[in-house]
């Protein structure tokens, strides 16, 4: 017989090391509110409005070295892996040569991208000087009114969908010395409230948890693995996250919805 968890166990960085979390399933009927909200949270009018480019030197680019990625990393590691038998490819199965020729594929001997020489700040400069009193008033009003929602969003996400194993982390108040285990969504909010790049990668491991095939989670899993056994720092996300996920979020700003941070994280708890 199958029993179903009511929830996946899958993991994620946070300062460094490698957390087990858990991520609840999605009903149908959340699964499509999910999907409504991070789709308005991740394509923002405010963040378009300031970031469109316009035809001539503003779209021109240039090659800069670049780390390399997830993907490229595992790659390059199965790889070392193979050679490190020492066993000729020619006896292996063609499929298994053919693997072998798509990792190399993979890493490139000089990891580069392409990059504006103009810089997003400046688009972003250019843009607001070129707005009339009136628009100016009227992007503010909508760019604080996304502010707000993306705030709640990953709030709300985060507090309903992860919880932590206990034994991991830990918060000790800096008034008392009193520490506590850190085992819900909320905590992590209120925690990390001024990193937004936590409370990203927590969003986009919900949404990854519950809408890919589970063939795909493996592979993305494989990948995260990788990188967090690695020294290298995992590069390839949605917009910003591995590349198997694709779905990374271009947010507007960092999600701060509680100003102040009670105690400090300890990192894994220590018995």
């Amino acid at each position: 017989m199958l029993t179903v968890p009511s929830y996946y166990r899958t993991h994620t960085l946070i300062e460094q090391q490698r957390i087990e979390i858990q991520v609840a399933r999605m009903t149908v009927g959340q699964a499509s509110a999910f999907r409504r909200a991070y789709d308005t949270f991740s394509s923002a009018e405010s963040v378009r409005l300031v970031s469109t480019r316009q035809p001539g030197e503003e779209m021109e680019q240039r090659l800069v070295p670049r780390a390399l990625t997830s993907a490229e990393i595992a790659a390059a590691e199965a790889l070392a892996a193979v050679e490190d038998t020492g066993e000729p490819l020619a006896p292996l199965p063609a499929e298994v040569r053919a693997a072998i020729t798509a990792c190399r594929a993979l890493v490139p001997p000089e990891p580069t991208k392409e990059v504006f020489v103009i810089p997003d700040t400046e688009i972003r400069r250019r843009r607001l000087a070129e707005m009339t009193p009136e628009a100016r008033e009227a992007f503010d009003a909508l760019d604080a009114r996304e502010d707000a929602l993306g705030d709640a969003f990953l709030t709300d996400t985060i507090t309903r969908y992860v919880t932590v194993p206990p034994g991991q982390i830990e918060e000790r108040d800096p008034d008392t010395g009193e520490v506590r285990a850190v085992t819900t969504g909320a905590d992590l909010v209120r925690i990390f409230a001024g990193q937004s790049a936590v409370l990203l990668d927590l969003v986009n491991v919900i949404r990854i948890e519950n809408a890919l095939p589970e063939s795909a989670k493996k592979a993305w899993r494989s990948l995260f693995a990788s990188s967090a056994s690695s020294s290298a720092p995992a590069t390839d996300p949605v917009g910003n996250a591995p590349a198997p996920t694709a779905i990374a979020a271009a947010p507007k700003g960092s999600a701060n919805p509680e100003a102040a941070m009670v105690g400090s994280v300890t990192g894994p708890a220590v018995n």
